[in-house]
């Protein structure tokens, strides 16, 4: 939540500025993404009575029978707004409807809603914020809504999902069953804890504990298996917190998607020297690295989930920083049935000596693909031999094949904005691929 509004409308305008740069696309507009530990949810029921004749169900019949279940939740939302509501269920005269309740026939029209909602003071803070910073605000959209719509598939939320963000602060959860978001929860329990039970168990400084949690300290003196013990120790408990979520609501062990992880946070690092931030890496949180057991260990985005929910189906080129890039290293252009479109090794970008300091071996690549690689791309896959293959700042310039782009204009992979993280300006020590 806001608490110096002065500041933080700073801080939007200085985002908006470096996105806007990014994308070449001016921004008037935005829908503003809310989470916290002021965001919760709750369940209401609201039913209506259609005509005595049985009328058949419109789209505002479905609509007055939402807010019904709205206004029967006041009494418990005072000093709350509602972000979503989601209808979870229909019953036409007591039946369930599998589907559409649109086009049915009945008396009366019943309807289960999931409400997620925020502190209203939080909400109308940051709007008075975002507008400060001279952007209009269309709307607000809960977080862990917002990642899923990057990070999940179809498919996976058809047929029942888990997507954990692990953050500083915060660990949101959002499930899904059958297309439809059926719970989220926002828990007090972030990467930030870590970094205190480091600093606690070693006495030493914050900023020293934050180093070693992201891996880039090199000879620490810090026990390797006694950091591995705090830092397991720590992320069980958020695990715990997830599986007793799923408890309340009925999910345990019941999601064949399994659960999804995300965030700045996801991936932790080692106090050993074998994995270590990309230096120069544009955000200064997480990264993500390939991980025992070797050989062959593998890390695969798959950007086919942000694709069709943007419609995009033409990728014109990725980008990424390689941190430390070694001749073991392979990166592989895969398409959705993870065939081999085309493989980029450490070797080719030398001098391949796993440095993890130097500029030449800490850059970032740029993929420009042609033909039918525009086409057909929608997985990247990380493969490494030995320890590691460290990525950061992934990007995805991509159009619809029915458009045509300007020069310079490109549709960047912004939604995942510290999931993935987003690139600025090209670095003097680039490499360039055509694939």
């Amino acid at each position: 939540y806001i608490v110096d509004p002065m500041e933080a409308g700073k801080a939007i305008r200085e985002a908006a500025m470096r996105a806007s740069s990014a994308a070449k696309v001016k921004i008037t507009s935005a829908r503003v993404s809310v989470g916290g530990i002021g965001l919760d949810e709750m369940r209401s029921t609201g039913d209506i009575s259609l005509t005595a004749s049985g009328s058949v169900v419109t789209s505002r019949d479905i609509q007055r029978a939402v807010e019904e279940s709205e206004k029967r939740a006041a009494a418990k939302l005072l000093n709350r707004t509602i972000v979503h509501s989601i209808p979870l269920e229909y019953r036409v005269d007591g039946t369930r409807v599998y589907g559409k309740a649109e086009g049915l026939q009945g008396a009366k029209l019943a309807v289960d809603t999931l409400l997620i909602t925020m502190i209203g003071q939080h909400h109308d803070a940051l709007e008075e914020a975002v507008e400060s910073a001279g952007i209009e605000v269309e709307g607000f959209m809960a977080s862990p809504i917002a990642a899923s719509l990057v990070v999940l598939t179809k498919a996976q939320k058809t047929a029942g999902v888990l997507l954990a963000n692990i953050g500083a602060e915060t660990l949101s959860v959002i499930i899904y069953e059958n297309d439809i978001p059926i719970s989220t929860k926002v828990f007090a329990a972030g990467s930030s804890d870590i970094t205190h039970a480091i600093a606690l168990a070693f006495q030493i400084p914050m900023h020293e504990a934050e180093q070693l949690k992201r891996g880039g300290v090199s000879g620490s003196e810090v026990p390797n298996k006694k950091m591995q013990t705090i830092v397991n120790n720590k992320l069980k408990e958020a695990f715990t917190l997830i599986n007793s979520h799923l408890k309340s609501v009925g999910r345990q062990r019941l999601l064949p998607a399994g659960i999804v992880i995300t965030g700045g946070a996801c991936k932790t690092s080692s106090s050993s020297g074998n994995w270590a931030q990309p230096a120069q890496s544009l955000t200064g949180g997480g990264y993500y690295t390939t991980t025992s057991p070797y050989p062959n260990s593998t890390v695969v985005i798959d950007f086919s989930g942000w694709l069709s929910n943007n419609s995009f189906n033409k990728v014109l080129s990725v980008s990424l920083y390689w941190g430390s890039v070694d001749s073991y290293q392979q990166l592989q252009v895969l398409d959705g049935s993870n065939n081999v479109l085309s493989t980029i090794t450490g070797g080719s970008l030398p001098p391949a000596n796993g440095n993890q300091t130097a500029q030449t071996t800490n850059r970032r690549l740029f993929l420009d693909f042609g033909g039918s690689t525009q086409d057909n791309f929608r997985k990247l896959k990380f493969v490494s031999n030995q320890a590691a293959f460290e990525f950061d700042d992934v990007a995805v310039s991509a159009v619809s094949r029915s458009t045509v782009p300007e020069p310079n204009s490109v549709a960047l992979l912004a939604g995942a904005l510290g999931v993935l993280g987003l690139f600025g300006a090209r670095r003097k020590h680039i490499a360039n691929k055509n694939v």
